[in-house]
């Protein structure tokens, strides 16, 4: 009998300190909102449902509940791109080691260089590919070209070059028809992995 009464007593004040003080910590994206401790009656038990971008919230109780909000971390936020964007693929001109760029890539080269300068053992691809005209030896010297030509601009950019790996694959791994000047097109190209 003792036994259950010490029991009881126990469940009874965690579930007095459950109604008596409130915590919640809530992940939405990026940003991280931490609660402070607050005083929750019987009828006000349960999950408080927050309005977007409120700062505080006055509850009819009167009382307050104050959101501290953290800065975004920028090499996460940098990271969280680079994963959900997968391999940059940059396309190149017939014969060409000059880049077709534009917003995305540079977009892609931003938040590359944040996560590399702030990850110094983390490294990134460059797999340079070939259409299938000319020789295998020219193709080959191409798709070097090609991965060569995107290393030095990362150079330029501030990554360090110890961070930068370079394959050349040659003609070896089309994504697409050789037969078609649209294709081909697709096939020249510099596929950008990171080694996260």
């Amino acid at each position: 009998m003792r036994t259950q009464v010490i029991l009881l007593t126990i469940l009874l004040a965690f579930w007095m300190a459950g109604c008596s003080y409130y915590y919640v910590s809530k992940v939405r994206g990026s940003e991280v909102f931490m609660f402070s401790t607050i005083m929750v009656d019987d009828e006000e038990i349960g999950l408080y449902h927050l309005p977007e971008n409120s700062g505080k919230i006055n509850r009819s109780s009167g009382r307050t509940l104050a959101i501290e909000t953290r800065t975004p971390d920028p090499v996460s936020n940098a990271l969280q791109y680079l994963e959900k964007s997968g391999p940059m693929t940059v396309y190149f001109g017939f014969a060409s080691a000059e880049a077709e760029t534009g917003e995305e890539f540079q977009r892609y080269l931003e938040n590359l260089i944040v996560y590399l300068n702030n990850n110094q053992g983390k490294k990134v691809i460059l797999y340079g590919h070939a259409d299938n005209r000319g020789s295998e030896g020219a193709n080959f010297d191409y798709s070097l070209r090609r991965a060569e030509h995107i290393k030095t601009k990362l150079i330029e950019v501030g990554i360090d070059e110890f961070q930068i790996r370079v394959e050349a694959m040659g003609d070896e791994f089309p994504i697409a028809s050789n037969d078609t000047p649209e294709g081909r097109k697709m096939n020249r190209r510099v596929e950008m992995s990171l080694i996260i």
